[in-house]
């Protein structure tokens, strides 16, 4: 089933850590169900659901007349290493 532009765009940022500006998000080609593309203003719409209240997923900063965004560090995807140990045991972490 496909995914909406929210969920393409947040994915997008748990995948991708770091400072993104509003005006390049919105250059972004996010699909919609339909397989159409995602309005900007819908993006910025949803970029600031998201970053609104105590469920807030996202971080805002404010740089003149720029606004940027970014995943919290909590709602990050992890990625799991998997280490084989000389004794034949498997370490797993998760960085």
């Amino acid at each position: 089933m496909a995914k909406s532009a929210e969920t393409n765009l947040i994915d997008f940022l748990k995948e991708n850590p770091g400072w993104y500006a509003s005006a390049t998000l919105q250059r972004m080609p996010f699909k919609n169900r339909n397989g159409s593309l995602a309005a900007p203003r819908t993006l910025v719409r949803r970029l600031q659901e998201n970053a609104e209240g105590d469920q807030a997923i996202l971080e805002v900063k404010h740089e003149g007349q720029t606004t940027y965004y970014r995943i919290k560090e909590t709602h990050r995807k992890k990625q799991q290493v998997v280490q084989q140990l000389p004794n034949g045991a498997v370490r797993v972490s998760y960085i």
